[in-house]
């Protein structure tokens, strides 16, 4: 064997992530103080559990796939809590009649469109909403709840 093919080889094997034996998990109590920690635990803490921390495996492909159709479907659901049209859906509102848009919808439908309604003005509203912009909408909501 040629050295700069024994040097390269070795090189390889030197970059090759080594396995490790599993580590054990050390659950450490000293007064309200919790500790975990992969050494015993030192004088003055007790041992209150210890377990085998197992190795770590990449997850498969069919998990990957599970999460990439979960985010998919997360990211559908963001689209349409902004209000952007979706497929089959046009940009428009449609008109509130006189009484308030509930003209042909039962109780039940003008109390979920307003739960949905709520919902996406707090999504848009982001974390910088009030206590007054919750109640706000949470009356709302009750009104359109009324039987």
């Amino acid at each position: 064997m040629r050295p700069h093919a024994r040097r390269a080889i070795l090189l390889t094997l030197g970059w090759l992530p080594f396995t490790t034996e599993a580590q054990q998990v050390f659950k450490c109590v000293a007064g309200n103080e919790i500790a975990y920690q992969s050494a015993p635990c030192a004088a003055g803490q007790a041992t209150e559990k210890t377990w085998q921390h197992g190795t770590y495996a990449p997850p498969d492909e069919s998990h990957l796939q599970r999460i990439r159709q979960m985010e998919a479907a997360s990211r559908q659901r963001d689209k349409e809590w902004r209000g952007s049209p979706g497929p089959g859906r046009s940009g428009s509102r449609r008109s509130r009649t006189s009484d308030g848009g509930a003209s042909g919808k039962s109780s039940i439908g003008r109390c979920e469109a307003a739960k949905a309604r709520r919902d996406r003005e707090l999504y848009q509203l982001g974390p910088w909403r009030t206590i007054k912009d919750l109640r706000k909408r949470d009356a709302a909501v009750a009104e359109a709840c009324k039987p």
